[in-house]
């Protein structure tokens, strides 16, 4: 490889990291609780996403989504409602208008 063959890779390189790092930091992370109690300390995992993403929405545990199934949103609890309007305003702030 030619010198400047090798520096072309590295800008390319560059790019696709700074590429990346756009993308994480506009990234929407989701953390969807799939059990009544959690096991884990959801905030732990939560916590690193904070600093890194654009947004990070925790979707609570709500019996009407266990099954899988087609839900109606008058289903849901207030909270899993709340969750999912947050989640839809994050990912709309995302977009140019």
């Amino acid at each position: 490889m030619t010198r400047c063959s090798l520096v072309s890779e590295h800008q390319r390189g560059k790019r696709r990291i700074e590429l990346d790092q756009e993308l994480v930091e506009t990234a929407v992370t989701v953390i969807n609780q799939v059990r009544r109690t959690a096991l884990v300390d959801i905030a732990r995992i939560e916590e690193p996403f904070w600093d890194r993403c654009g947004a990070t929405v925790r979707i609570p545990w709500d019996d009407y989504l266990e099954a899988g199934a087609e839900t109606d949103l008058a289903d849901l609890r207030p909270a899993t409602r709340e969750a999912y309007l947050q989640l839809a305003a994050s990912v709309a702030r995302r977009f140019d208008v």
